[in-house]
């Protein structure tokens, strides 16, 4: 049996002490596949090869945001009746938000939830401080955000107000940025009732205006790292070096980035940052909004093991 592990730096140590501690280590060899290459490039890889007997791990750590098309186009094997009758699945160990994140359309269950995140506005205190914010900021509206980055681009010329992620980056332009601003609309991305996609709504035409006055003020980042594909290691290196107020992202960036070890260690950033609340447009339900990822064990359809792949997710998610 073996797996393919997309994010190794995070989850290698986790899958071996599963497999030291698993009664049957001794009669199955457990091969680690780690994938280093891009983002999209890794989906794609996956997803050749799961599409063969021949060269489909037996364990696949999917993102949840990727799961439900591997479903739908038959890579993933439908878990349902094999967790029925796990109890840590069926106790209320697993909330059921984080275990909808992998069902498929068809109400089938393709992935063991171990993790999940949320998105907000990170700031530096400092810069906000200088703008002359309040310490307890939260603006309300779209227009209180935009307001606060006109005031940091005055007030503090120096720095960049605002980051995002915007058209380079796959997942992230979705997950991160324009659903953060779109479903704060009245309006969302897809009509479940008609099976249809909503490309023309008024919410949609007003996020990308939100997006475009960031750009057309200067209130974020030069367009050419804007729009790169490396836009996240900007907004990343900017804002270790003090050069970026506010950043669009996700809670787990702090210790993934800043921390020491990280890419972009930068000392002292826990008494430096504040993790705020995303706005809906005009401060109606329920007033802020975020998006929720996260990662799985899934077990491919075309896997041979599937019995004994799906016993190993128990106990590492155990």
């Amino acid at each position: 049996m073996y797996a393919v592990d997309k994010v190794a730096y995070t989850s290698e140590d986790w899958i071996l002490h599963a497999y030291e501690h698993w009664d049957k280590k001794d009669q199955v060899e457990l091969e680690l596949l780690p994938q280093t290459s891009s983002h999209t490039e890794m989906f794609t890889k996956a997803d050749l090869m799961m599409q063969s007997s021949d060269t489909t791990p037996d364990i696949y750590i999917d993102d949840s945001f990727q799961a439900v098309s591997d479903a739908a186009a038959g890579y993933l094997m439908d878990m349902s009746e094999a967790l029925s009758n796990w109890d840590t699945w069926t106790n209320g160990s697993f909330p059921e938000a984080t275990k909808n994140m992998f069902h498929g359309e068809n109400g089938g269950v393709y992935g063991i939830p171990y993790c999940t995140d949320c998105r907000g506005l990170w700031a530096n205190t400092e810069i906000l401080a200088q703008a002359g914010l309040p310490d307890d900021w939260q603006p309300t509206t779209w227009q209180e955000l935009l307001d606060a980055l006109r005031q940091i681009k005055q007030n503090v010329p120096d720095v960049i107000p605002f980051w995002y992620r915007p058209i380079a980056n796959t997942e992230g332009t979705v997950v991160n940025t324009t659903l953060m601003l779109l479903m704060g609309t009245a309006d969302g991305l897809y009509d479940w009732e008609n099976g249809k996609w909503n490309a023309t709504s008024q919410g949609l035409l007003d996020t990308f205006t939100f997006l475009a006055t960031t750009m057309e003020e200067g209130l974020c980042g030069s367009p050419a790292e804007m729009v790169s594909t490396n836009s996240d290691s900007y907004g990343f290196q900017h804002m270790s070096e003090g050069n970026l107020a506010i950043q669009l992202a996700g809670n787990y960036i702090a210790n993934g980035q800043f921390a020491k070890g990280s890419s972009f260690e930068w000392e002292g950033y826990e008494n430096k940052l504040r993790f705020i609340k995303m706005p809906t447009q005009y401060g109606d339900n329920e007033g802020f909004i975020s998006m929720s990822g996260g990662w799985g064990l899934v077990v491919p359809e075309k896997s041979t093991q599937k019995e004994l792949a799906i016993e190993f997710c128990k106990g590492a998610i155990r």
